[in-house]
């Protein structure tokens, strides 16, 4: 396990990286419009791929999040800069493990974004490198199996619920109340999910199918 600063470091650091990325990529109207064209497709796919498991009532609200804010279509780049200032306090004040939870969380939003962008910059430039694209899928798999798993075993620590009801007043003093309400509604879309393990395992599956290689770019 390692230590809190060594997972602090690793969290900053890489949201540094992923910002700069997004940023570069928000200045360039092709670039952009061709990720928010991936985004788009990739919507597509996953509502037809997983129809029937969006469905279950236990599911929906999951699904809402992942749709809506977690990976929208039009990207909110408020929540980069905001993750970046406020993932150091988060690291002080969360239990250890949920520490390396969030790096893991980090760890995902980053290779999305590398597999999106591969993907958009095909389309604008011409050509997919779709060798290179299986392999990212493949990390992107396990990463979606380790967060997962990790996700189980915290979310349910009661300290958790505690931390975020408490950080909500603060947060919206703040101006972080956005970002708050973000973090809360993964975690009760979480919490609704009778099996998260059975669904994640679902939808890590669909990752590295030949049938969604060109339609999926990116998040799962």
């Amino acid at each position: 396990m390692k230590a809190r600063q060594a997972i602090e470091h690793d969290i900053v650091q890489l949201q540094q990286r992923l910002l700069r990325a997004r940023q570069t990529a928000a200045g360039h109207a092709g670039v952009e419009s061709a990720l928010r064209a991936v985004r788009s497709c990739n919507h597509i796919a996953l509502r037809q791929r997983f129809a029937d498991l969006l469905k279950h009532r236990d599911v929906k609200p999951a699904g809402d999040f992942f749709f809506h804010q977690l990976y929208p279509v039009d990207w909110p780049y408020w929540r980069d800069r905001q993750c970046l200032a406020t993932f150091p306090r988060m690291c002080r004040v969360m239990p250890l493990s949920a520490c390396e939870v969030l790096l893991k969380a980090v760890e995902l939003d980053w290779l999305t974004h590398e597999i999106d962008e591969r993907a958009a910059q095909g389309t604008h430039e011409g050509g997919v490198d779709q060798a290179r694209l299986h392999q990212l899928r493949c990390r992107q798999r396990d990463a979606v199996v380790a967060l997962g798993r990790g996700l189980a075993s915290v979310a349910r620590l009661p300290m958790m619920t505690l931390l975020l009801r408490c950080a909500g007043p603060v947060a919206r003093r703040q101006g972080l109340g956005e970002l708050h309400a973000f973090f809360t509604a993964g975690l009760s879309a979480f919490l609704a999910m009778p099996d998260p393990h059975a669904v994640l395992d679902e939808l890590a599956s669909v990752v590295i199918t030949p049938s969604n290689a060109q339609a999926v770019g990116g998040e799962l």
